[in-house]
């Protein structure tokens, strides 16, 4: 599955977030997810703050056409999610070792995405376990970062697929789109990359977002690369 992520790449802006979703829906995109981050980050970042209210209508919206995730950072927006019954979770690589949050994720039983980072494979291992006794619809979220080995990235969703027994997805960080499409040779379970409009404004995932315009094009690269690697 193709995951588009909004993130932060609203930038505060209600008419964006719902061109975004006009656009991802014409290009054929069946899964998106919006970010919604820890209280004490929007007071330097107030221009990204979304109210509930605001939240609760996008997701509203967004379930008529997509499966609709959150990348939730913010504990006390549980019941809103909870209320919201959303599709999936992602917890980002910096909370992964934030118990109480992870916890209080897993137990509302929704599908759970685990992005790993740059954590340590015996660190990875141990969360991993621990986790999965109280939610069992985890799945790992392996990332690759500009300034790290490509091969090393793409080898260990193959190698986290045979140490743990369970579904790994690739997340892009790499403003070189190529990655993404390599990385169907490791046949993750689903591509996570993030959007941006195409005008002149510096998005919080600036330099590794796809633009909405060069949408197309990768979708189709990345269907036909699935087609040959199956």
């Amino acid at each position: 599955m193709i995951i588009a992520e909004i993130g932060l790449n609203h930038l505060g802006d209600i008419e964006k977030l719902n061109k975004y979703l006009s656009r991802l829906k014409k290009n054929k995109i069946k899964a998106i997810t919006i970010q919604i981050r820890e209280k004490n980050f929007y007071v330097k970042q107030k221009k990204l703050f979304f109210n509930d209210k605001i939240y609760k209508n996008f997701f509203e919206r967004a379930k008529k056409d997509f499966f609709v995730g959150v990348a939730l950072c913010d504990i006390k927006k549980i019941n809103l999610i909870k209320q919201s019954n959303l599709d999936f979770i992602k917890i980002l690589s910096k909370d992964f070792t934030n118990f109480k949050l992870v916890k209080s994720i897993l137990l509302l039983k929704k599908e759970t995405y685990l992005s790993i980072g740059n954590y340590p494979i015996s660190q990875v291992k141990k969360f991993y376990n621990k986790y999965k006794k109280i939610n069992n619809r985890i799945k790992l979220i392996y990332t690759c970062f500009e300034n790290q080995s490509y091969k090393l990235n793409l080898n260990k969703i193959r190698f986290y697929k045979k140490l743990l027994n369970t579904n790994v997805s690739y997340g892009n960080h790499h403003n070189n789109q190529k990655k993404i499409i390599q990385s169907l040779k490791y046949k993750p379970e689903s591509i996570f990359f993030y959007i941006k409009d195409y005008d002149n404004n510096i998005y919080p995932d600036n330099d590794h977002a796809v633009n909405l315009n060069e949408l197309k094009p990768l979708v189709k690269k990345i269907n036909e690369s699935r087609l040959q690697t199956k």
